[in-house]
């Protein structure tokens, strides 16, 4: 089988066998609901288990199988040995479905999180309008995931709702969320993120461009004199209730 084909039936055979980040989440969500209150654990907990305990899993079974065609497809030398024979001959094929799983997990994941601080979202009632929010000139906001209340609010009056940003990791194109932020017209927004990389450098760039970064406790204390980085907990328990119009 040439290298084109066995791309294509990759990408076949995986549809077959893996699910959306989305469904992963679910089911990790469930497996946790007990300490959604507990914000800061329960995304570490759920994006963990989202990953170890099922994605993993699919993707184990998915590549032992599209191994094990391949292999069957292989008329083997009997007089060597057959593991051998198929590494020497499939070893680039090998390397393509390692490639093709990396960048599987890479493109699922940006996704995953979104769903999850959605899940949150909804669990605590906090009222809220997805990445379809468009500006008057049309434009479609595409790096902010949530308009906190609704999209009504904010064309009545920007200073009354914030944004929220999903990236896993801050090397995540940042600048094109400040860019968006500033088209919209809104003066902060929240970039929420479960990376390790914040840098002191690079996080007063960030949020002295009107971001707010949101992170896991033992990040924040990092730096303590540092206003714009907040926890989960902080950002879902004091900072967006301000935007939640009071109830009559």
């Amino acid at each position: 089988m040439n290298l084109k084909d066995w791309e294509n039936l990759i990408k076949k055979t995986r549809c077959n066998f893996i699910k959306n980040a989305p469904h992963y989440i679910g089911l990790a969500v469930k497996k946790n609901i007990e300490i959604i209150d507990d914000t800061s654990n329960f995304i570490k907990n759920v994006y963990a288990d989202a990953y170890h305990d099922f994605f993993l899993k699919d993707e184990s079974i998915f590549s032992k199988n599209i191994l094990k065609n391949l292999s069957d497809l292989t008329k083997y030398n009997k007089k060597q040995n057959n593991t051998h024979q198929f590494i020497n001959k499939y070893f680039e094929h090998i390397y393509k479905l390692c490639l093709s799983n990396t960048q599987s997990r890479r493109s699922r994941a940006g996704d995953g999180f979104e769903t999850l601080i959605e899940k949150i979202l909804i669990h605590k009632e906090i009222p809220y309008q997805d990445k379809s929010l468009l500006t008057d000139n049309n434009f479609e906001v595409k790096e902010i995931d949530f308009i906190i209340p609704s999209k009504k609010q904010y064309m009545t009056d920007k200073n009354k709702v914030t944004a929220i940003s999903c990236k896993t990791s801050l090397r995540e194109r940042w600048e094109q969320v400040v860019a968006e932020k500033d088209h919209i017209g809104l003066k902060e927004i929240l970039l929420f993120t479960i990376g390790d990389d914040l840098k002191k450098k690079n996080n007063k760039r960030i949020t002295e461009r009107g971001i707010i970064i949101v992170t896991f406790p033992e990040i924040k204390k990092k730096y303590p004199k540092e206003e714009n980085i907040i926890t989960f907990e902080e950002a879902f328990d004091k900072y967006i209730p301000k935007f939640i119009p009071k109830k009559n």
